[in-house]
């Protein structure tokens, strides 16, 4: 069976990035891992925050990096060769690539899961949902507080 690994970025903290939009391109591609994993595809998704060693040690997404820098991201690789860069794939792409034929595709649902993106100014830029498909953390790191500086310390 095809082994995928999804190489993500930090598609939700960019500042000219719809985070909802970006979230729900999650979702989607969550649910389109979990169709895979029933299937019995290998499906890994790792964030560039989550483990940025594997993203330098995977010659690919590394030139990938450095000649689009995170717009190359998210990256797909099917059985170690990349299949697409820039965008989440749709799942009849998957399961093309995955070798499952037609039958039993059902197309990616319009309306992906809810998934709680917070306002801005609050903790985090996104929370990682509660998937079970071996993926390793969400899209994004913590935030770290920021805490302004006294006009003391500024000097």
């Amino acid at each position: 069976m095809s082994s995928v690994v999804l190489f993500d970025g930090q598609s939700c903290c960019g500042p000219a990035t719809d985070r909802g939009e970006a979230a729900r391109a999650v979702a989607r591609f969550v649910a389109d891992a979990e169709w895979l994993a029933a299937r019995g595809v290998d499906v890994r998704r790792v964030t560039i925050s989550s483990d940025p060693g594997l993203f330098a040690r995977t010659p690919v997404v590394a030139d990938l990096l450095m000649s689009k820098g995170m717009a190359g991201l998210p990256a797909l690789m099917v059985d170690g060769d990349l299949k697409i860069s820039g965008r989440y794939p749709t799942r009849d792409e998957l399961a093309q690539w995955c070798a499952l034929g037609a039958a039993g595709i059902q197309a990616t649902p319009t309306h992906a899961p809810v998934v709680d993106v917070p306002a801005a100014g609050e903790q985090g830029c996104c929370r990682p949902a509660p998937v079970q498909v071996a993926f390793s953390g969400g899209c994004c790191p913590p935030a770290s507080p920021l805490v302004p500086m006294t006009s003391d310390e500024a000097r």
